[in-house]
């Protein structure tokens, strides 16, 4: 199938995200490639979100959905939740607060299509590098890789299971994952980390070592790029949450991995960053 002909569901979970929503969704309609649909999931927010969205569907009424929670759910289980409503063969993960550069969905099909080429039937996660911006829209940082100190290369699943060496907003994964994925349970981290555990275990993580993503830094980012440092005081909870992530994952797909071999290159990596950060 060639890349203009395959549409994509782009998945924009909100919560209270009127302050910088507006700038997301206009990178996301002038992207090159033009066959998206633009689901978004509010988990109820109580500023301009919804306002702001509804003023895009009068514009785009056949492009773009606006589903509301009942109650809220948290951004792991509001990405789920729009999960659960895509039947696109092709879907992408999109954040609230961020600027997607105009090639992005055009140069990770193009890779998906390589991928899937060479690995007919295979469960694909793509995911890209991403330029780090302030609320100003100023860039900070060109690489969110080399910041972080991420290695794309690792993405085994004894790799991923440790750390979440993907970023959502810039992933896209195919049918064949979304399926082996189902539902992400409540015991996930994260939508991005869950996808990519599965994906690792089940089929293949493609890094495109390329920047598609201006990454925003404020105040009330979900998780963002802040040195590991900042995380210390709370490392034993986060490591206590990895492990029942890795258990649930075990549970679901009746699987057993080293989990002691796991947390011993997890506390490597984390001396590593405090040492050198």
């Amino acid at each position: 199938m060639k890349v203009e002909t395959m549409a994509v569901d782009i998945l924009l979970a909100t919560y209270n995200g009127g302050k910088f929503l507006s700038a997301q969704i206009n990178s996301v309609l002038n992207q090159t490639y033009k066959d998206w649909h633009l689901l978004i999931s509010d988990d109820r927010s109580n500023d301009a979100t919804v306002e702001i969205v509804s003023e895009y569907i009068k514009r785009y009424p056949r492009q773009i959905k606006l589903f509301i929670n009942e109650t809220r759910l948290g951004s792991c289980q509001n990405f789920n939740r729009l999960l659960q409503i895509s039947n696109s063969d092709h879907i992408m993960f999109c954040d609230q607060d961020d600027i997607w550069l105009p090639n992005k969905i055009e140069l990770s099909l193009k890779e998906m299509v390589n991928t899937e080429t060479k690995h007919p039937g295979t469960p694909i996660l793509i995911h890209t590098d991403l330029k780090i911006i302030n609320e100003k829209d100023i860039v900070i940082a060109d690489s969110f890789w080399e910041t972080i100190k991420l290695n794309p290369d690792k993405r085994t699943v004894n790799d991923v299971l440790g750390t979440c060496n993907t970023n959502g907003n810039t992933i896209l994964i195919n049918k064949k994952l979304k399926d082996i994925i189902g539902s992400i349970p409540d015991k996930a981290l994260m939508h991005d980390w869950w996808s990519a555990i599965v994906a690792a275990q089940f089929g293949l993580i493609v890094p495109l070592k390329k920047q598609t993503v201006l990454y925003r830094q404020h105040p009330d980012n979900a998780v963002g790029a802040v040195s590991i440092i900042n995380r210390l005081p709370q490392a034993h909870i986060y490591l206590g949450n990895i492990y029942k992530q890795i258990l649930e994952f075990e549970r679901i797909y009746n699987l057993h991995h080293s989990i002691p071999k796991i947390f011993f290159y997890k506390f490597l990596s984390l001396a590593k960053n405090y040492l050198f950060l």
